[in-house]
């Protein structure tokens, strides 16, 4: 339903076009053909893909509640990569593939380095309020019910040992769609697999020692390990990324996330020692208030680091306002 809904929101836009367009079946055409040979690695690399999950699915069947953990866990975790990574990603594409095939690649570079930093500049943040605040905003969005506390707190400790891996993931996902541009897509479907290796890998090795938690960290050294490798890549093919400003700028976004974990600590703190009994309204409090003293200390540090990206992001709520 949702995949309709996609196609049927953009028809309104294709209207003038729509009369033009005839129903062609021309498998020999050569952008066919193009297609074809750009998919081939993603199939296989999807195929790989899957049947890791099956395993890791195989590997959690032994831990009673393990699936459920893991699958409410995963709804929190997949939250803030779809909102901000998918989308920019998605948006920066077009432009990134339209530079790739022109005379300047640097501009590609610049394109590209902006993307990362708007992506490093939310999902840093993101990931430090999920980490702090995971038990009350799984006791928040899913609490109640068949839900116990120990489903609450396992839940949470779940979430947190993915988030290890959620700010790489998020980078991954543009440093993916670059590749695309450049009409690769065998390398970061090789990258895939290697990583695959590497979860399965991990899985096993911390398996006797940490149990369940061994399946969230190797996913976790999964998403590093294809960030980091992917990312290695890339550079070589761009010259790398010294003097584009990449690295100051996130130093300066780390040293604000900081800054905003410690104030949403304390804040946390502050509402517990209320002493308020269990329940929803604990943790909507636990959750609101801690949350938004977090984004105001994270944008007031930004804005006092001069994190230029900030202005960015600003301009482009403005221009999603007046749309």
């Amino acid at each position: 339903l949702g995949a309709a809904l996609q196609v049927l929101l953009q028809l309104p836009a294709l209207a003038d076009a729509l009369p033009a367009l005839r129903p062609t079946l021309a498998l020999t055409h050569p952008g066919l053909r193009r297609i074809f040979r750009l998919y081939v690695p993603i199939l296989v690399s999807l195929v790989i893909t899957q049947a890791s999950i099956y395993i890791g699915l195989g590997l959690a069947f032994g831990f009673a509640g393990g699936l459920s953990w893991m699958r409410y866990a995963t709804t929190l975790y997949q939250f803030p990569l779809g909102l901000v990574a998918v989308a920019v990603s998605s948006a920066i594409l077009p432009t990134l593939a339209g530079q790739a095939a022109g005379a300047l690649p640097g501009d590609f570079k610049a394109t590209l380095v902006q993307g990362l930093n708007l992506v490093l500049l939310l999902m840093i943040p993101a990931t430090v309020g999920l980490f702090v605040l995971a038990e009350p905003i799984v006791g928040l969005v899913f609490g109640g019910g068949r839900f116990t506390l120990e489903d609450t707190a396992m839940t949470a400790a779940v979430l947190r040992v993915f988030l290890l891996g959620l700010s790489f993931a998020a980078v991954d996902q543009l440093l993916i769609f670059a590749f695309y541009a450049r009409r690769d897509t065998l390398t970061p479907s090789s990258v895939g697999v290697l990583s695959v290796a590497v979860y399965v890998a991990a899985a096993l090795a911390f398996r006797p020692w940490l149990g369940l938690f061994s399946l969230m960290l190797a996913d976790s050294i999964k998403q590093v390990t294809h960030a980091l490798v992917t990312g290695a890549l890339l550079s070589r093919r761009i010259a790398g990324f010294a003097g584009t400003g990449l690295w100051p700028t996130l130093g300066r976004i780390v040293v604000a996330a900081a800054g905003m974990g410690a104030g949403v600590v304390l804040a946390e703190w502050a509402v517990l020692a209320l002493d308020l009994p269990a329940g929803p309204g604990r943790d909507l409090l636990r959750v609101a208030a801690p949350g938004a003293l977090g984004v105001l200390v994270y944008f007031a540090l930004t804005a006092w680091l001069r994190v230029g990206e900030v202005r960015l992001l600003l301009g482009l709520l403005r221009r999603g306002l007046r749309v």
